[in-house]
């Protein structure tokens, strides 16, 4: 067994432990008296902790997914790595939100994605409503659109009473906190997962480099001049990434936990 091997296999376990969890019927809830029921009793109608457990249940999953293409001898050349980059974003919005000492802060990174779940499902309804024609919505639906737009904004408006900071939140701030909570005092390993996303986002993206800079190239023909460049075909490249993830999706199960 190779190194690259070794990683995915050593993440089965823990990855199937965190999968029974999140099928628990009734799901977790924060223990009475905790610090995430208390954050949760700020706004009870959107708990800060759910938000929290969808992120963590997202990147496990992600990484299973990996999983389950390796499992069947799949390795892809791209969209492996944009899993794994969707893997990041849930463990690193989890870390972001927990990692937070202080009661106040930590509600209000809670209650900014929550607003931002909100802004984008208000977007959606708002995008449908103006393609109503388009979709040939009846009037009993354009009626209970309406009335669904107005029970969004009503939402996003009581979340505002209580947590009046809703300013956007983007991926790229939030990994720059998240780093040295991650790897603290290991800069390196700072910048790695900071090349990480970067890199990762030009998979997201169907942007080429990425996948140029995992190419193995053989010489250009003298006719064209233009070589020829072969990805998915080594693991490696995937493994440190995987093995990226599966670390901050540990360390926030640890904070959620905690």
């Amino acid at each position: 067994m190779n190194d690259a091997s070794a990683v995915f296999l050593r993440a089965r376990p823990e990855l199937e432990q965190w999968r029974l969890r999140q099928n628990r019927n009734p799901p977790e809830r924060p223990a009475p008296g905790s610090e995430l029921a208390e954050d949760d009793a700020e706004f009870p109608l959107y708990p800060i902790s759910e938000i929290v457990r969808f992120n963590l249940i997202s990147a496990g999953e992600h990484l299973r997914l990996i999983q389950d293409g390796l499992a069947r001898g799949n390795l892809y050349s791209v969209s492996q790595h944009s899993t794994v980059r969707g893997a990041l974003v849930g463990a690193v919005q989890a870390i972001w939100i927990t990692a937070c000492d202080e009661p106040a802060a930590r509600r209000r990174r809670g209650h900014r994605l929550i607003a931002e779940n909100h802004r984008q499902l208000l977007n959606y309804h708002r995008n449908m409503s103006g393609w109503a024609d388009d979709l040939g919505l009846d009037t009993d639906r354009r009626h209970a659109l309406d009335d669904h737009l107005a029970w969004i904004q009503s939402r996003l408006d009581e979340l505002r009473a209580v947590q009046p900071d809703l300013s956007k939140v983007t991926t790229t701030a939030v990994i720059a906190e998240v780093t040295p909570v991650a790897f603290p005092a290991r800069p390196a390993l700072q910048a790695e997962m900071r090349l990480a996303w970067n890199t990762l986002s030009s998979d997201a993206h169907m942007l080429l480099w990425g996948a140029t800079m995992r190419a193995e190239f053989s010489a250009p023909p003298s006719d064209t001049g233009l070589s020829v460049g072969v990805t998915g075909t080594d693991p490696a490249h995937l493994a440190n990434w995987f093995a990226l993830a599966m670390h901050l999706l540990r360390t926030g199960w640890s904070l959620y936990d905690r």
